[in-house]
C-alpha cells in the first residue's frame, strides 16, 4: 500500500510527502529533526502512480507557501484539508465520468 501523508506540526511546517510506511516515514524524518514532529495525516493511494499525482496536485494547490522541497508553511488543518480535496475531487469528477459514460483515467 502506498499513502500520502503529512508530517509536521499542528502549526506549521509540515511535509506533504508519499510512503509505503508513513510512521517509519515519520522516524527518519524525526531523527533530522530539533522539534517534535507527529504524523498529522495519511491517505491510501491506489498505487504508487496514483499517490504520486495526488501528492503533485498537493504541492500545486499550496505552492505559495512552499519552505523547502516538499515542507510547507501552512498549518495542519489546512494540509489535511488539501490533501482531502485533491482526492475527493478526482472522486467528484470519475464519478462524474462515469454518470456520462466517458472513461476515466485509471
Amino acid at each position: 500500500m502506498t499513502y500520502v501523508y503529512i508530517i509536521g506540526r499542528d502549526d506549521g511546517p509540515v511535509k506533504i510527502g508519499v510512503s509505503h510506511d508513513p510512521p517509519k516515514r515519520l522516524a527518519t524524518l524525526q531523527s533530522g529533526c530539533p522539534f517534535r514532529l507527529s504524523l498529522l495525516h495519511q491517505v491510501k493511494a491506489r498505487n504508487v502512480d496514483h499517490a504520486y499525482t495526488m501528492e503533485h496536485q498537493c504541492h500545486r494547490l499550496y505552492a505559495d507557501h512552499r519552505l523547502v522541497g516538499e515542507w510547507f508553511k501552512i498549518d495542519a488543518d489546512t494540509a489535511r484539508s488539501a490533501v482531502d480535496i485533491c482526492f475527493d475531487t478526482e472522486a467528484h469528477f470519475k464519478a462524474r465520468a462515469t454518470l456520462e459514460g466517458v472513461s476515466w483515467p485509471a
